[in-house]
């Protein structure tokens, strides 16, 4: 794991590296973690405004997280007004390493373990969980839950075991969501993969987070078990 900073005099331009990387253990929720940042790296002006951005590199493959504070340079830190030199404070909260993807849930059908993860296929669930098997109509809708603001792609697939082949079942839709806490519905059709009544099969939620745009593309997986219903479950 990485922490490093970023500063940018506003959000249309480049950001520029001011400090170096420090490498990180990983870490308890609530460490604090000081970092050295060197702003006269991007020419920063004493009195300007500008905003120093933050990056949390997870293990490999597993993305990053962003954060973004305004700040107002000033050469108080040092002896020289013109210095503009400093440390940043970070408090890393997280519930634990897997972090970001605690805040997505599926809640119907109900998903095999507790959270979505980077580990395909199931999020490291890979078990059927004979206590979590939700009866599924052939043409219903799966509803996921993100508990933070989000910016990615959602899509569902079907099969009938982790040795068979994924079929895409929704739409691969995009979502933006500038909030937290938000339910998103997606209609999911098992006809396309000729599901039959009664069988017990998995669903597989797909959550890339991130567009093209986006720093760091980082994908979250989660399945639950279902038994295909021909009427809507209550």
């Amino acid at each position: 794991m990485e922490l490093y900073f970023y500063f940018v005099s506003n959000i249309n331009s480049t950001f520029i590296s001011i400090s170096d990387t420090q490498k990180l253990v990983i870490p308890n929720s609530g460490q604090q973690v000081h970092v050295s940042v060197n702003l006269s790296k991007a020419n920063a002006v004493v009195g300007s405004q500008g905003i120093l951005q933050s990056v949390f590199n997870l293990s490999t493959g597993n993305g990053a997280w962003y954060q973004c504070a305004d700040i107002k340079v000033t050469g108080d830190t040092q002896p020289s007004a013109n210095d503009a030199r400093s440390s940043a404070n970070v408090i890393i909260a997280l519930p634990n390493v897997s972090g970001f993807a605690l805040l997505v849930w599926l809640l119907f059908p109900l998903q095999r373990g507790e959270v979505q993860n980077y580990t395909a296929p199931c999020g490291s669930f890979n078990e059927v969980n004979t206590s979590h098997i939700t009866k599924f109509p052939v043409n219903d809708y799966a509803i996921n839950k993100f508990g933070h603001d989000t910016n990615g792609t959602l899509a569902y697939y079907f099969t009938p075991d982790l040795d068979s082949e994924f079929i895409l079942m929704s739409e691969t839709k995009h979502y933006f969501i500038p909030h937290e806490s938000e339910n998103v519905t997606t209609q999911v059709n098992l006809t396309k993969a000729d599901a039959d009544i009664g069988s017990q099969d998995v669903l597989q939620a797909v959550y890339i987070a991130g567009n093209d745009t986006f720093p760091s593309n980082t994908t979250m997986y989660q399945c639950a078990d279902i038994e295909v219903a021909d009427e809507i479950s209550i």
